[in-house]
């Protein structure tokens, strides 16, 4: 990175001056960063922006910053016109909850001048946003499937309450890469592009490039500007450490698991730490296989309601509990074999090289005439047409080929635009570990994204490997292969097995507590305490008291069996400080100790010292002993 872009900041790329405020003293942003630095001098200028950075390096802003400002500059022209100015559509729910309260600290000193409204918030339906979208809102959020239906009139109406035709003059597309994956079809996608103006600012955000990201800079972009920013160009903002562990078995990922979590093994289990599973089923048995030994932690899955999965991130986030366990169904459609992962990472592959090459190209061609660059346009717009169908028919083709029976580790679809390990902003998380395996390269590299995010941020990774799983063996090779490519290294973390296995009984009796039906229970459970908490199944509680009192005088079918001793670790089974040959290689350094406990104190041996404490120990046993210390 050059002197000139080190010292760039909000002010000189002529942002407006609230925003600046909002950014420097509400939100900590004391300088851009490497991608908002590349981004936003290009859309203050209007160009169509196509943007690829890894996850956690500032895209929300990145596109945030110049849409807001265009707004702002909008209203001050004319502040009478009411009008939807900007779209942000996005993949998942959680994501577009995380987007608006972007926008609600991006306009904190802005006042009433910027109206945004979420369509996918809990209460997203036609009674309660009615109100809000008759306002006319400046800015609008949402997934596809929440806006469509408002982009159609009503019975009885000849307007729709969402015009986007006139005056839409900003359109984002964020984790583009995910979109037609999280149950948007084709058909929709392209239905509601029909209700956007041509000629719209746009804006296509993703973290990998795929053949979605293709179909979609087609659809929207106009001779855009192609931002590719590789792991080079981020090193400096963090610096993310990813490390593998190789198992023989599914038991052993949960030794492996107790031993990091109970022992606090560095740097795993010292700080904010997120694990990720497949199935619902195999997050709530961590959960209650952790509670065996006292360790506490969360669950978050696909099928609790949305305003309580917000709940869950909000408080990881303020740090009221440690350990997040995530489902993740490893981003939308998942590869049931590891042929299927490696002709989607080959075609990734070969995409991400067409648009880097085409990069190129258009660095080169930056200084032609704007009039030429016009008449190319319309030409383009005739062959993309062409180009546009068959990308449809190989997509088509594509999706026909991949087997729709439901793959190991399918997630739920119970909400099909939930979503863990994209987009969401985790906060001040130290490690990430894989306890179950990604689907793909590409959700792998968004697992471990949540973790090292932000300036100056470390972060460390940490996958178990079923060596004794084929599929499982040969997706990690191609995990491995895509990130060397990128530049990264995968380290196998060192540990000392003979001191895990210590701890093999302790975990296989607490391993085989965890039974189906009581895996089965936690989940109705959690379920439960939902419909009591419910804000809309309040007027029926009160009309029918009898349900109420039934919910919550129901008792388990199935209660946990706790055993109380498998909370302590007893001082055989620690591994010593200065005895033990354990050794990590995360953030205690490799061959370094583990400091996992300290000698309380020197321990007399056999004939040691005068005898202190052999006759120590014998003149303790004769006052206990009271036919001993018995007196008249």
């Amino acid at each position: 990175m050059s002197s000139d872009e080190s010292v760039q900041t909000f002010e000189s790329f002529g942002v407006e001056p609230r925003l600046v405020r909002a950014l420097v003293v509400g939100m900590k942003m004391e300088a851009p960063t490497i991608v908002q630095s590349a981004c936003i001098p290009l859309a203050m200028l209007g160009k169509d922006i196509m943007a690829k950075a890894r996850t956690g390096s500032g895209k929300t802003l990145a596109y945030l910053v110049p849409v807001v400002h265009k707004l702002v500059m909008a209203k001050a022209a004319d502040p009478t016109q009411r009008s939807t100015r900007a779209l942000v559509i996005v993949p998942t729910r959680e994501l577009a909850h995380q987007v608006a309260r972007t926008v609600k600290e991006l306009c904190a000193y802005l006042g009433d001048t910027i109206k945004a409204v979420n369509l996918s918030t809990t209460d997203s339906n036609m009674a309660l946003l009615r109100p809000a979208l008759q306002d006319v809102p400046d800015l609008i959020i949402s997934t596809p499937s929440r806006l469509l239906p408002f982009l159609v009139p009503e019975a009885g109406a000849e307007q729709p309450l969402i015009n986007l035709k006139p005056d839409l003059e900003s359109l984002v597309i964020d984790e583009a890469d995910l979109l037609l994956s999280y149950g948007t079809s084709d058909t929709d996608m392209r239905t509601l592009l029909s209700h956007i103006p041509k000629h719209v600012q746009s804006y296509l955000i993703s973290a990998t490039l795929n053949a979605d990201v293709s179909t979609l800079k087609q659809l929207i972009l106009r001779n855009p500007a192609i931002l590719t920013l590789t792991e080079e160009d981020t090193q400096p903002e963090s610096t993310l450490t990813q490390y593998s562990i190789p198992v023989d078995s599914p038991a052993t990922k949960h030794l492996l698991l107790y031993f990091f979590m109970k022992l606090r093994v560095a740097p795993f289990g010292t700080g904010k730490t997120i694990v990720f599973v497949n199935t619902v089923d195999a997050a709530y048995k961590c959960k209650l296989f952790l509670e065996q030994f006292g360790c506490k932690s969360v669950v978050v899955n696909e099928e609790v309601p949305l305003r309580s999965r917000v709940h869950v991130v909000e408080e990881f986030n303020r740090g009221v509990f440690d350990l997040l366990i995530a489902t993740d169904a490893s981003c939308g459609e998942i590869m049931n074999t590891a042929e299927d992962a490696e002709d989607q990472d080959v075609a990734d592959q070969e995409m991400q090289d067409a648009v880097e090459d085409e990069a190129e190209d258009a660095g080169n061609d930056e200084d032609k005439a704007d009039s030429d660059n016009e008449e190319k346009d319309e030409s383009k717009e005739e062959t993309d047409e062409t180009e546009q169908k068959k990308d449809a028919k190989l997509e088509t083709a594509k999706k026909q080929k991949q087997p729709s029976k439901k793959g190991k580790g399918q997630k739920s679809k119970t909400d099909s635009e939930y979503g863990m390990s994209r987009g969401i902003d985790f906060r001040n998380v130290s490690s990430v570990i894989n306890f179950d395996m990604p689907a793909n390269a590409a959700a792998y590299a968004h697992r471990v994204g949540r973790t090292a995010r932000g300036v100056g941020k470390r972060g460390w990774a940490l996958t178990l490997v079923n060596e004794s799983d084929y599929e499982e063996e040969r997706m990690w090779k191609r995990i491995v292969k895509q990130q060397t490519n990128l530049g990264n290294e995968i380290i196998p973390f060192q540990l000392d097995m003979t001191q895990v296995e210590a701890f093999k009984y302790r975990a296989t009796s607490a391993l085989q507590s965890v039974t189906k039906p009581l895996i089965k229970e936690a989940r109705l459970k959690e379920l439960k305490q939902e419909i009591l908490n419910s804000e809309k199944l309040k007027a029926h509680f009160e009309d029918n008291p009898q349900d109420l009192a039934a919910l919550r005088h129901d008792r388990a079918v199935h209660p946990a069996r706790v055993q109380s001793h498998m909370r302590h670790v007893p001082d055989y089974l620690m591994p010593k400080k200065a005895g033990g040959k354990l050794k990590g290689s995360g953030a205690v350094g490799a061959n370094r100790y583990v400091p996992f406990k300290a000698d309380s104190g020197k321990r007399g041996g056999r004939g040691g010292g005068r005898g202190g404490s052999a006759n120590a120990s014998a003149s303790a046993r004769r006052k206990a002993d009271p036919l001993k210390s018995f007196k008249l």
